[in-house]
């Protein structure tokens, strides 16, 4: 089950709005790889030309918000930050405030309080949601992309709207379950 609350009564909730903006301004945060919409996706496509014999093929992240590695994804917010010269003040307080949004994740469901696992990301439904998601897969996709594998030379292009992601594929059909089982074990 994916935990999908209604933050918009949590006490942290105006916090956490300011945060993900805080940040996107002062960082101008944009992910390379990331799509806005489907307007965005195909202005692209019709201005690309994908050898013959290409495949398209679209994939879903499973669970990205609860299953993202929030410790990691901390790491690489303070490092955008640290990129854009904020001060470090700044970022300790960004960081500390963070923290208090994350922590503890709790819910109300017919009158009952539910406090999530820690190790749950971020529930569904958070003004950080999409902040994280997209830190997070931008961080894998960098890893991704500078690994080196030999699969890589197979992918003429790759766009992602949050966890959905489209590849146009060259490679051979059967080598496609090959490269989704190395995307899992990144």
């Amino acid at each position: 089950m994916r935990p999908v609350v209604s933050f918009v009564s949590a006490p942290s909730y105006k916090l956490a709005k300011y945060l993900d903006i805080w940040f996107k301004q002062l960082t101008d945060f944009h992910p390379p790889l990331s799509i806005n919409n489907s307007l965005e996706l195909s202005e692209l496509l019709t201005h690309s030309h994908p050898p013959s014999g290409s495949t398209l093929i679209s994939f879903d992240v499973v669970g990205l918000y609860p299953n993202v590695p929030l410790q990691p994804t901390r790491a690489r917010l303070q490092k955008y930050l640290h990129e854009a010269n904020v001060p470090p003040s700044l970022i300790f307080d960004f960081k500390s405030l963070l923290q208090k949004c994350l922590t503890p994740n709790i819910c109300q469901f017919r009158n009952s309080v539910y406090k999530l696992p820690p190790d749950i990301g971020i529930p569904i439904g958070s003004p950080l949601g999409s902040l994280i998601a997209e830190v997070f897969m931008c961080g894998y996709e960098e890893e991704l992309f500078q690994s080196g594998h030999p699969l890589l030379d197979h992918v003429f292009l790759w766009r992602r709207y949050v966890d959905d992601v489209f590849c146009i594929w060259t490679g051979p059909i059967h080598a496609i379950q090959d490269f989704l089982d190395f995307l899992n074990s990144l």
